[in-house]
């Protein structure tokens, strides 16, 4: 039986050989191209996340600077605090004398007059 199988393979022996030539080709074809493929994605990966950490940095100095920013105007808000407290005569009352009203009304600026309608 085998050399009945051997006898009838024998002409399309060089015919075996080259398509399983050709198909080991395409085999390491296909594995060379999916090395390459996740090389491609883990380089397309890393630049991602570095231009996720450049970002977290810009936007984490932004914040800083906010911060800076608002922290020197409670300071000023502050001060002015301070100050009208300082002009009240009598803090520790609850009724304050006409030149009380006055100067805590200067502390906020006049509003805007409303258009003519």
């Amino acid at each position: 039986m085998i050399e009945v199988a051997l006898a009838l393979l024998g002409p399309l022996k060089k015919y075996l050989l080259m398509g399983a030539a050709a198909a080991a080709l395409v085999y390491g074809a296909y594995l060379y191209g999916h090395h390459v493929s996740e090389e491609e994605h883990e380089q397309a990966a890393l630049a991602q996340k570095i231009k996720d950490l450049n970002l977290g940095i810009a936007i984490t100095a932004a914040d800083q600077a906010k911060l800076v920013e608002q922290q020197s105007r409670i300071d000023v808000l502050k001060k002015e605090l301070a100050d009208a407290r300082a002009k009240i005569s009598r803090p520790d009352d609850t009724c304050f004398e006409p030149d009380d009203v006055d100067g805590l009304l200067d502390i906020w600026p006049k509003p805007a007059a409303s258009p003519a309608r």
